[in-house]
């Protein structure tokens, strides 16, 4: 269960990482306009604070699993709507809503989870760990988007993000199913 969890959070961590660290140089390939890619990248951030003050307007009526394979959802719809934008500010900024809002549940739900998945004996120890290969994901993001983004170009890159954090979702679930 460690290892599913620590995976599906580091793919959370790697998909984000990627994109934002590429955002103003993806979006200016696209030919948005420098002062709207700024806003963009700008805007991450507020939408975290969203997606958390939503969490706390509906925390009654989920569970910490559902907040949590939500967010890895949100993630994937909106890297889906900024592979479909080009330089179209209406899904640019839906991008920037779902990603952001969902990106900032996973901080809150990531020690929760674990707690309910993993139990409460050497928490301490158990988060720290997952949460050190969440940091080792973002570490790793920026070359490795850089990579794809050589080889293959944003529009894989993107598609890549897709796909992992679906199979972010699918790893999430089996680690909250297993006995």
């Amino acid at each position: 269960k460690f290892a599913l969890l620590a995976c599906a959070f580091m793919v959370v961590a790697i998909v984000h990482g990627m994109i934002i660290t590429h955002l103003l140089p993806m979006l200016a390939e696209r030919g948005v306009l420098s002062g709207f890619a700024i806003l963009t990248a700008s805007l991450v951030g507020p939408m975290q604070v969203v997606g958390r003050l939503m969490l706390m307007a509906t925390e009654r009526h989920t569970t910490t699993y559902r907040t949590a394979i939500a967010s890895f959802f949100g993630m994937a719809l909106g890297t889906s709507l900024l592979l479909l934008a080009g330089a179209n500010p209406v899904l640019i900024l839906g991008f920037v809503v779902l990603h952001g809002a969902a990106y900032g549940l996973t901080s809150i739900v990531r020690p929760v989870l674990t707690r309910e998945v993993l139990g409460e004996t050497q928490f301490g120890l158990i988060s720290g760990r997952i949460g050190g290969l969440f940091m080792f994901g973002t570490a790793i993001a920026p070359f490795g988007g850089a990579l794809i983004w050589q080889v293959a170009g944003y529009t894989t890159m993107l598609g890549l993000g897709v796909v992992l954090m679906l199979t972010g979702a699918f790893i999430l679930r089996t680690a909250t199913r297993l006995p």
